[in-house]
């Protein structure tokens, strides 16, 4: 099984002045992050639930031609606020990892 797993850490809204000063892999705005879910979409892409891509790895189970997943790391609450409602739109799923350690040091 071959799936592509997009990997994002921050999606900022286009007029967050954080994103001024972040830059790195993972990290786009809610406008690329759009465009990309809709160029992967146009293109005839599945974005496909994690389960079901382990699913197919451990038990065989078919999956679409074409599919790939969607994974958005640490839990930023941009994921939350700026991701998530456009996975919606877009009618896409996505994992989220949060990192359980991070949660009390990003509240204080």
């Amino acid at each position: 099984v071959n799936v592509p797993i997009l990997v994002y850490h921050h999606v900022y809204r286009d007029d967050d002045p954080e994103l001024a000063h972040t830059t790195g892999a993972g990290v786009v705005t809610a406008t690329a992050l759009r465009r990309q879910v809709m160029h992967l979409l146009d293109e005839g892409w599945r974005v496909v639930a994690t389960g079901d891509l382990v699913d197919g790895l451990v038990a065989g189970t078919a999956l679409p031609q074409r599919s790939a997943c969607l994974h958005f790391d640490n839990g930023w609450l941009d994921t939350a606020t700026v991701a998530a409602p456009i996975l919606r739109e877009c009618g896409v799923v996505a994992m989220c990892y949060p990192i359980s350690d991070s949660i009390t040091a990003a509240s204080e």
